[in-house]
């Protein structure tokens, strides 16, 4: 069957004309790898061939578009194919070219990813390596790329962030320690660095948040109470929240 007209559509894809006035759309380098340039005929038996692989080449390009915007791994491309509806053969077909021509690496794309959460987040590596995971990347390219940045900037980074959020957290002493704790190991932070790095800072009680929940106690139970009674229950109330003797004591002085 011969060819009758070559248009171009758009940036290498062709219409093709057939002389039954069928209409082929096909890649550039799909009109090329088969010479139809040279031949301009072709049987009823590779129009079937021509088709199956400008699929794999238009599946092939979308790929290419999707990661021109940002780095993927092989699991979101995957995804974003199944999306798509296309069948698992040319999924697994294009994926396999794509890592051969190194567009996708899932070693590459942790150890960027870690490296930007590092950098620009408050995240810790556990929680990092939930996220990576959750993209379908090994667990041992995770703590290769985790265990990259060194134990120490970990906890330098930590000691900064811990030492920032103290200044903002009100409350006792112990609730200080307790809000630090849960936030951090919330944040993917291991609670033995966290414990660690806690022990190094004068962590004190808030005590303008402790004279207002005085007051507050005075005020509700010297209706019912007075002396030492008072005094007592005070005591209990504010240490149950964390305050120490000591600190009460300042704000009765």
């Amino acid at each position: 069957m011969k060819i009758k007209k070559f248009k171009k559509t758009k940036d290498d894809i062709y219409e093709l004309l057939l002389e039954n006035n069928e209409k082929l759309i096909l890649y550039e380098d799909i009109i090329l790898k088969n010479d139809l340039l040279i031949k301009k005929e072709i049987d009823e038996s590779i129009i079937s061939k021509l088709k199956k692989e400008n699929d794999y080449s238009s599946v092939y390009n979308l790929c290419i578009k999707y990661i021109s915007f940002k780095m993927r791994c092989k699991n979101e491309i995957k995804k974003y194919l199944l999306r798509k509806n296309i069948s698992n053969e040319i999924i697994e077909n294009v994926v396999s070219k794509l890592e051969k021509e190194g567009y996708i690496n899932d070693k590459k794309y942790a150890e960027f990813y870690v490296k930007d959460k590092f950098k620009l987040s408050s995240s810790g590596p556990l929680k990092i390596k939930k996220e990576l995971t959750s993209f379908g990347i090994k667990e041992e390219i995770i703590d290769y790329s985790i265990n990259n940045i060194e134990k120490i900037n970990w906890e330098e980074k930590l000691q900064k962030l811990i030492s920032k959020k103290l200044s903002l957290t009100k409350g006792s002493k112990k609730e200080k320690e307790n809000k630090i704790i849960s936030y951090f190991y919330n944040l993917g932070y291991d609670c033995t660095m966290i414990q660690d790095i806690m022990q190094d800072l004068d962590v004190k009680s808030d005590i303008h948040k402790l004279k207002k929940e005085y007051d507050l106690l005075i005020k509700k139970y010297s209706r019912k109470y007075n002396g030492n009674e008072l005094n007592y229950i005070i005591l209990n109330k504010l240490m149950m929240k964390g305050y120490t003797k000591k600190d009460i004591e300042q704000i009765n002085n």
